[in-house]
């Protein structure tokens, strides 16, 4: 089985490759609830993924909330089944991941999983809400996602054979970007209250939609944002109008993964 979160779409499409390939199931443990798999038996699994993408050098913190949510309502007997299974963690990002697996890692081993296998996959740049982030030109996304086919064919093969092995890119200054900076970044600069909409908002709730943390409500024909938001940008860059702004984010273009989602599952 493989456990993901995903906002602007990237992570739910390496998530889907993954499992064909792997011949596994998916269960998007944001989206869906624990009580899907009241019935489900755990002894049938041969492997446990974790996927998901890096927020600010680190695990979105509300994506943490939700794994502890899922395996807190697992019974002693099924999490000590889970415990027991190979296990495989793999983050998406637009560079590097500073120090993101020892976050993972160490919120895992509270309930006594330990991931074999830790990968990063780079892909097309979804992050512009600060003036420093723009998203990648044509051309780069396209040599990302080569890379991350590659990459993911790769690795594929080292999970199925559960091999323990570590193919990640933590960047220059790993420690200080994850354990200074991400805490700032989550205090500071994910907030709900920075979103504003312009005048071309047609009040389509395509926002609250696609939010995969429920945290926009349509009030008076006009979508506000709540005090639950993970930064994903997933309301920004499915707007049809493109009439949300965050911070900085102005006029710098939307992502859409429909490109890279036909490449990675060709």
């Amino acid at each position: 089985m493989i456990l993901f979160f995903s906002g602007t779409g990237n992570t739910r499409m390496v998530a889907e490759w993954l499992a064909a390939h792997l011949d596994e199931t998916l269960y998007d443990v944001v989206r869906q609830s624990p009580a899907t798999l009241a019935t489900h038996d755990w002894t049938t699994e041969k492997r446990l993924g974790i996927v998901f993408p890096v927020y600010g050098w680190g695990p979105p913190p509300l994506f943490l909330e939700a794994l502890a949510w899922f395996f807190e309502s697992l019974h002693a007997s099924e999490r000590e089944q889970v415990g027991r299974l190979y296990c495989f963690a793999l983050c998406t990002c637009g560079d590097d991941i500073g120090h993101t697996m020892q976050v993972l890692d160490r919120h895992l081993a509270t309930f006594s999983v330990k991931p074999k296998a830790h990968v990063s996959v780079t892909l097309p740049e979804t992050y512009v809400a600060l003036p420093f982030f723009r998203l990648d030109t044509p051309k780069r996304c396209s040599e990302k996602e080569q890379v991350a086919l590659e990459k993911l064919t790769r690795v594929s093969e080292q999970i199925n054979s559960r091999q323990t092995f570590t193919d990640t890119f933590p960047g220059r200054m790993p420690w200080t970007k994850t354990y200074v900076l991400r805490p700032l970044f989550n205090k500071h600069l994910v907030k709900g209250r920075y979103f504003k909409v312009a005048d071309s908002c047609t009040a389509c709730g395509r926002c609250a939609d696609t939010c995969p943390f429920g945290n926009i409500r349509m009030t008076d024909n006009h979508p506000t944002w709540g005090d639950r938001c993970a930064g994903c940008l997933a309301c920004y860059h499915s707007c049809p109008q493109n009439a949300i702004r965050y911070l900085s984010s102005g006029h710098k273009g939307q992502y859409r993964p429909k490109s890279v989602l036909t490449r990675l599952k060709s």
